[in-house]
């Protein structure tokens, strides 16, 4: 079911589908960041300049993360900011015999990168995530 919201970025009017995003990023400072589906556009989402579409998407996101049945919605802290993504979007994982789980987010060239040292909740749930959904084991 599509979740259709109109924000203003950059001068420009954009109609969009927040059920085809597959990531999210959430600042501390009240900046939520996406890219448009298919696209390399980022939108910037900040509360100062645009509340009503920042509560809109916040409240999306809690709707997603708390109660979708669709989807795989994962929710974890890295390098200072909140990323929200679904991992049934994502299309390769990598893991490195260091023990390092690495995976690219469309639009981003730079992999996000999870040890179980760092954050052991969100490390597991990518390990089990890529078990049930590949039949794969990486460990």
């Amino acid at each position: 079911m599509a979740y259709w919201l109109k924000i203003e970025f950059e001068r420009n009017q954009y109609v969009v589908d927040l059920d085809q995003i597959n990531a999210f990023i959430c600042h501390p400072q009240g900046k939520i960041d996406f890219y448009l589906p298919h696209t390399s556009v980022l939108i910037v989402i900040n509360y100062h300049n645009r509340p009503d579409d920042y509560y809109e998407i916040i409240s999306y996101l809690n709707q997603i993360t708390n109660h979708s049945l669709m989807g795989n919605w994962l929710k974890f802290l890295y390098e200072r900011k909140e990323y929200i993504i679904d991992l049934n979007r994502l299309g390769s994982f990598c893991y490195s015999k260091q023990g390092k789980i690495s995976f690219w987010l469309p639009g981003i060239t730079t992999p996000l990168i999870i040890t179980q040292e760092a954050d052991n909740q969100t490390y597991a749930k990518i390990l089990n995530f890529i078990e049930r959904k590949t039949g794969q084991s990486l460990t």
